[in-house]
């Protein structure tokens, strides 16, 4: 009964206070079975409907109309889309005056979190807003968890969390959802969010991958017997395949993890058969290219460039998110036509360098830890080239001289003098001031 007053409860709200949300929440739900051939018509429209407004409305785009191909062309021909320039954070910085467009309806205010030394503010207006939240919605029912039933957020984000309305606690209840701040881990802490989760009984677990894993760590049992949880969502951090495989091992149900962004919000998202990343080509264009900006193949890894088909306030084309990504190919067992993204490796900055220059790969870290029974988690910090530290925690602190012992001797055998390692056992490791992990952390290959 409670799950069908919540059904009713959403479906109201929505269809009473945002009816442009909700109607494009059935549109999503409907596109999202069409065909790859559909959906690409689909996406090119809205291609050349943000070209025409660029040209027209964005000083920055009509100063370059002449040196460009026609907008038909960019829209139709992704070569001929290939040649509007890629912006960085810098970049949209540099032309912000050129690139922001006054009067559009519905504008706020918004910011990365600045963990890359550097916040960036932006723009979002009432469209690009809704059509991010709508995509969110769906994302929900593409994990396997139908709106009306219980969500709870563990968040590590204050400003997503903190009520700024008497009322947000009731909506959150009429819309079947609880957000609980989980940014400082302590016992007692998690002791609290346990017995939250057992008093609440939600379907779904959205959190970051370390919160859900610490919090999982602590409680499995708890979270196991009160049978409610049908699927747990991660996002914010990269998903390494030892924790999904620890979580799910611990929590005895599917992990489904989604990719998205302060600037974009949902990206792309695993569906409940939790295999590659679909990518939601009615909201963004999203590329993966080579640092000559030529499009990666199938299977290769590159930088990911998004492009926000529906914001107009200070349009973000072809921007370099800072991350990194593999090209996936073919199409999802569900039967989605979405295109596919195989994996989510990481940011651009993530990388470990060693002795001669050469990058070590984030997830190399990964399966070195995995070969040493008793790691709960663990951090990479390079400072120097060619040096690193490993910061671990561990399961049972009883072998912890064992397990510094054997990760050290695994890293001689891994690295083979190319990159010296450090291990150090520490009882918690260090979040961002938006309660994330960066679980590789070098100065070093930010300053190249």
């Amino acid at each position: 009964m409670r799950k069908i007053i919540s059904r009713l409860a959403y479906s109201a709200y929505y269809r009473s206070v945002q009816p442009a949300l909700w109607s494009r929440l059935q549109t999503l739900r409907s596109q999202q079975w069409e065909s790859p051939e559909v959906l690409h018509r689909l996406q090119r429209g809205k291609k050349q409907q943000l070209l025409d407004f660029l040209f027209r409305s964005v000083p920055y785009y009509a100063q370059r109309r002449s040196q460009l191909p026609s907008e038909r062309q960019m829209a139709d021909d992704e070569s001929a889309w290939r040649e509007l320039p890629i912006m960085d954070k810098a970049e949209v910085e540099r032309h912000r005056a050129a690139l922001t467009v006054p009067g559009v309806e519905g504008v706020v205010e918004d910011s990365t979190s600045g963990s890359t030394g550097h916040k960036f503010v932006f723009l979002k207006d009432r469209l690009a807003r809704e059509v991010s939240r709508a995509v969110e919605f769906l994302g929900y029912e593409m994990a396997g968890v139908e709106l009306g039933e219980k969500r709870l957020l563990l968040w590590g984000a204050s400003r997503d969390i903190v009520r700024a309305h008497p009322l947000d606690g009731l909506k959150q209840w009429g819309l079947a959802q609880r957000n609980l701040l989980a940014y400082d881990l302590t016992d007692s802490a998690v002791a609290d969010l346990l017995a939250e989760i057992a008093r609440y009984r939600p379907a779904l677990i959205l959190a970051y991958p370390n919160v859900l894993l610490e919090v999982a760590r602590k409680g499995a049992d708890i979270l196991r017997a009160a049978g409610s949880v049908k699927v747990c969502m991660t996002s914010g951090e990269t998903m390494r395949t030892d924790v999904r495989a620890r979580l799910e091992r611990l929590l005895e149900c599917p992990v489904v993890d989604r990719y998205g962004s302060r600037e974009f919000g949902n990206m792309a998202q695993q569906c409940a058969v939790v295999g590659g990343f679909h990518v939601f080509t009615d909201r963004v264009v999203l590329e993966v290219v080579r640092p000559d900006g030529t499009p990666c193949a199938h299977g290769e890894e590159g930088d990911v460039v998004v492009t926000d088909l529906d914001l107009r306030a200070l349009p973000l084309v072809r921007y370099r998110i800072g991350d990194r990504a593999v090209m996936g190919d073919g199409l999802c067992p569900c039967g989605r036509g979405y295109p596919l993204l195989q994996a989510i490796v990481g940011r651009c900055l993530d990388v470990v360098l060693a002795s001669d220059g050469g990058a070590i790969a984030p997830y190399f870290f990964t399966h070195l830890a995995r070969a040493v029974p008793g790691i709960a988690n663990f951090r990479v910090v390079q400072r120097e080239m060619g040096k690193a530290t490993i910061e671990v925690v561990l399961s049972d602190a009883a072998g912890q001289a064992s397990a510094e012992v054997e990760l050290e001797a695994e890293a001689r055998r891994a690295f083979a003098g190319r990159l010296s390692v450090d291990v150090r056992v520490v009882d918690r490791l260090p979040v961002t001031n938006a309660g994330k992990l960066r679980f590789i952390e070098s100065t070093v290959a930010r300053l190249q």
